[in-house]
């Protein structure tokens, strides 16, 4: 069972789970379960009153003996950072090879959010404010966009419970994820969708046709990343391009007659590619609204 609720309903929603267990349809579902496990989505840790959100959450875990997997939005950022999803970076080029103090340098300047695309392809969720303007949109996920702009294209991609998989969490520790029940319908795997697409673009047909081929491709990029037992190192990271950005916005903002520069910070100019943190960060939430206050 899937469940996707709009916003900020989620605390609404797990409360009259709860409260009302024994005459919802969800809450008769979950009592009949001898062994549930509840995946919980970031849409439901960053939703007003998650609290309250949460407090349903443990009483499903102590009445009804659910077992609880919170997946934060950056749950996976390690592994992405270690296989090369970033801009100006390779796969394995930032995990340590050695004892050695590397900085490993990015691209010089970051992406331009604002410049208007051809053509955006959205794998998995992203916040629909900071997506540029483009002429088609992709989308490939298991659960609808909450994007204002429909997309051109959706791909039905296997949830993180359908797939078996790989993770290497914020201790930088490699987990394996093994696939708990069949995909929905037609819905097929992330990996499975990108190897069909290069195929169309007459790139050949590519020689991942199970998880373990794709794992076996990750063996030969960074050495050790499926095993078990190993501890992903990495090297520090410049960002040169961001500190030069950083330093423009100081110098053409203006100074106060005693030569301070009058620049302020405000809670949405902080962001992780095109996530503004403080949608995210509740300290940088609080302090963006005291500073557009004053």
């Amino acid at each position: 069972m899937s469940l996707k609720v709009e916003g900020n309903a989620w605390a609404d929603v797990l409360t009259h789970v709860m409260d009302e267990a024994p005459s919802s349809i969800i809450g008769q579902a979950l009592a009949a379960s001898t062994n549930t496990v509840v995946i919980v989505g970031p849409q439901v840790i960053a939703s007003a009153g998650s609290s309250a959100a949460l407090q349903a959450l443990l009483k499903m875990r102590d009445v009804l003996h659910a077992k609880m997997v919170v997946l934060h939005p950056w749950t996976n950022l390690v592994g992405m950072l270690a296989m090369g999803a970033f801009p100006g970076l390779g796969p394995g080029q930032i995990v340590k090879k050695n004892a050695s103090e590397e900085v490993v340098p990015l691209a010089d300047e970051p992406i331009d959010f604002d410049k208007r695309r051809k053509v955006i392809y959205l794998i998995g969720e992203a916040p629909s404010a900071d997506l540029p303007e483009c002429d088609f949109l992709i989308y490939q996920n298991g659960l609808p966009g909450a994007a204002s702009r429909q997309p051109d294209l959706i791909l039905s991609a296997s949830l993180f419970a359908e797939s078996p998989g790989t993770i290497i969490n914020a201790d930088r520790r490699i987990l394996h994820v093994r696939q708990a029940i069949e995909p929905f319908g037609d819905s097929k795997p992330d990996w499975w969708i990108l190897t069909k697409i290069a195929e169309k673009m007459g790139k050949g047909k590519l020689k991942y046709a199970t998880v373990s081929a794709v794992q076996q491709e990750m063996k030969k990029q960074i050495k050790g990343v499926t095993d078990l037992k190993k501890r992903v190192e990495l090297e520090s990271i410049s960002y040169p391009g961001a500190v030069k950005k950083a330093k423009r916005e100081i110098q053409t903002a203006g100074t106060s007659p005693a030569g301070q520069s009058t620049r302020r910070w405000k809670g949405n100019q902080d962001s992780y590619r095109g996530i503004a943190l403080a949608e995210v960060v509740e300290g940088m939430k609080v302090i963006g609204k005291r500073s557009s206050n004053e």
